[in-house]
């Protein structure tokens, strides 16, 4: 529902080939003083989306459409215009476990059933809202090293589990730089491997590239036994550990826990 403590409009689009349900949806919606606009298919949409791509916060998308059906459209939408700030949640008369299955491959949030539950939907709604104001939060966070936003986008929108992550990554990678050059220093190349490796992938999972891919190349590196790039990838990776982790958690990643568990 709108919240009264906040004055900034929330903007819903929904999209639907029969008036009927493009009413029934908009007039839920409008009951919790939401802001609402309907068109009639996917590439009506597609139009209004180019010309405001910074518009909406949250689109109902019907699935089975003539034309350029549901999925289609969100695809499109994802991979075309780049749109990820907005939350898109189906809507659809068919509840299989294969629909929502190929909702989430295209670029789809969530998955409400027709007919249209007026509390489900707007309880719905009122979850992606929050979840798209938290995502924009974090995309003034983001820089080179870290970029939480598209890690939460890769969670689809779960900002729990995103705290829970960086979390974990804090505390269990703040030492690694240190671990991996005494494992180095004692020949222990499994060890130091196996360590970065295991940084590698997770670094990856919260949006830390640059980190994973420094981690990458160490990898490689003690592979190879390429003992003229170790001390310079590994001075590399210790830099960006004190960039996101730092000294006493003052790193991005202990800014982005602030925000998180501030919500």
């Amino acid at each position: 529902m709108q919240d009264a403590g906040n004055p900034r409009i929330i903007r819903i689009l929904v999209v639907d080939d029969h008036e009927i349900n493009r009413l029934v949806a908009s007039e839920i919606l409008l009951s919790a003083r939401y802001c609402v606009e309907c068109v009639a298919s996917g590439d009506e949409a597609l139009e209004i989306l180019k010309a405001r791509p910074n518009d909406f916060d949250l689109l109902f998308l019907d699935i089975q459409m003539p034309g350029l059906d549901g999925y289609r459209t969100s695809e499109k939408i994802r991979d075309e215009l780049r749109i990820e700030h907005m939350a898109i949640i189906a809507m659809s008369a068919s509840n299989e476990n294969d629909d929502r299955a190929r909702c989430f491959v295209a670029g789809i949030n969530d998955f409400v059933a027709k007919p249209l539950n007026p509390k489900v939907m707007i309880d719905l709604a009122s979850k992606k809202i929050r979840q798209i104001s938290i995502l924009k939060k974090l995309v003034t966070l983001d820089n080179e090293s870290l970029c939480l936003s598209r890690a939460m986008v890769n969670l689809n929108l779960n900002y729990e589990i995103l705290r829970r992550t960086v979390t974990d990554f804090s505390e269990r990678f703040s030492t690694m730089g240190v671990k991996v050059r005494d494992s180095l220093a004692a020949q222990d190349d499994q060890s130091a491997r196996q360590a970065v490796h295991s940084l590698s992938g997770t670094s990856g999972n919260i949006g830390a590239m640059k980190l994973h891919l420094a981690a990458k190349a160490l990898e490689e590196a003690i592979v190879k036994k390429d003992t003229a790039l170790l001390d310079p990838l590994l001075l590399e990776l210790e830099t960006e550990l004190d960039l996101l982790i730092g000294t006493q958690g003052n790193g991005y990643i202990g800014k982005a826990i602030h925000v998180l568990s501030g919500i």
